[in-house]
């Protein structure tokens, strides 16, 4: 993981043992200025320490405090905002026993933390979030390593994470997500079932629904106990009248999307012909959703198995019979187009646009 941690000591002991847990995961170790001499190369503080800690704490993806666990809630306690930004905290007692997982153990990566600090010197590790003491599905972060997205339109992950641990019966659906979310060949708990779509799906069964797709979720049943994760795995083609502005690139993909039922945040690529690649419209959609453009001759184009719509117009103009539909089934590896071209004249701006869309053949794991 690249993180910037810091690991902090006020006693000689400590020092030495922060040395160790620093040098082992490439972090920084910070002493108080009366044992300085104990960890030559250290960055020092004057003591009392928390006013160093307060000037540290977001300076740090990462902290690691050689202290008692009760002394460093009262050194944290003033900073904590949000287990969405707050950085990990752990404390490890000076013997080098236990490191325990303080502060954001799923967000900010406390629990992972813990265990790397646990090994480096040969403590034991303690994780008390729930979902992971249980051995559980953690909800907020089910896919987040796999860059998927979190969408959670009706504020149900606290009640999703709490029938996972409740023993609570939990459905996941997992329509995109060809379950990597879960290690191969393990056992899941007793309480979760797993579907491969939420077609037909009676929500009133469940306690909580965690739904794997890249399709839109307009059902209200469904939407009332449903947490939603975001697999990327869908690319667009785009074409568009030369000059087209980024609003009319965007309505135009926004629309294609809307009309057949898919999620914006599942686009994993933009793909179009390399001639485009200064279409100011089409740099700004990639980076509006977040994903890479990707770039295709006129050759490839050509080449691309599962074309729909070919254009003799649009071989005149640019070498080759079609650019969307090529482009979003090169992007995403795909034998077949999922929404085959669509035209769309912008009614602001006048300006056509083409949208293509293709879904990346799935892996199971």
């Amino acid at each position: 993981m690249t993180r910037r941690l810091a690991v902090h000591a006020v006693t000689r002991g400590g020092a030495a043992l922060g040395a160790r847990v620093a040098g082992a995961l490439g972090g920084e170790l910070l002493v108080a200025e009366p044992v300085a001499s104990a960890a030559p190369g250290a960055r020092t503080f004057p003591l009392p320490m928390r006013s160093a800690v307060a000037r540290a704490f977001a300076e740090y993806d990462g902290h690691v405090f050689v202290l008692a666990v009760g002394a460093t809630v009262r050194l944290v306690a003033p900073l904590v905002a949000s287990k969405w930004t707050d950085p990990a905290v752990v404390c490890l007692d000076e013997a080098g026993r236990f490191a325990v997982a303080l502060l954001s153990g799923h967000a900010g990566g406390a629990n992972a933390l813990a265990t790397e600090v646990a090994h480096a010197v040969g403590a034991a590790p303690v994780v008390t979030t729930a979902s992971d003491a249980r051995g559980t599905l953690r909800v907020d972060l089910l896919g987040r390593e796999l860059g998927w997205t979190l969408e959670d339109p009706r504020g149900n992950a606290t009640r999703a994470a709490a029938a996972l641990v409740n023993g609570a019966p939990v459905l996941v659906v997992d329509e995109a997500g060809g379950g990597a979310w879960w290690p191969a060949g393990a056992p899941l708990p007793a309480n979760i079932a797993v579907a491969p779509s939420l077609d037909g799906a009676d929500a009133a069964r469940w306690a909580a629904i965690v739904a794997i797709t890249d399709r839109v979720i307009r059902d209200e049943a469904v939407l009332a106990r449903a947490v939603l994760w975001r697999p990327r795995t869908l690319s667009v083609g785009v074409g568009c009248d030369r000059g087209a502005s980024a609003d009319a690139v965007w309505r135009a993909v926004r629309d294609v999307l809307e009309a057949h039922g898919l999620a914006p945040a599942s686009i994993g690529a933009v793909g179009t012909i390399d001639l485009k690649r200064d279409e100011a419209g089409i740099v700004a959609l990639a980076a509006r959703l977040g994903c890479p453009l990707r770039l295709f001759d006129a050759a490839a184009l050509e080449a691309a198995v599962g074309i729909e719509r070919p254009s003799e117009v649009v071989r005149r103009h640019v070498g080759t019979r079609a650019v969307a539909e090529p482009a979003a089934l090169l992007a995403a590896r795909a034998a077949r187009l999922l929404v085959p071209k669509q035209v769309r004249r912008d009614a602001d701006e006048g300006q056509s646009v083409t949208v293509a869309v293709a879904r990346a053949a799935r892996e199971e794991t």
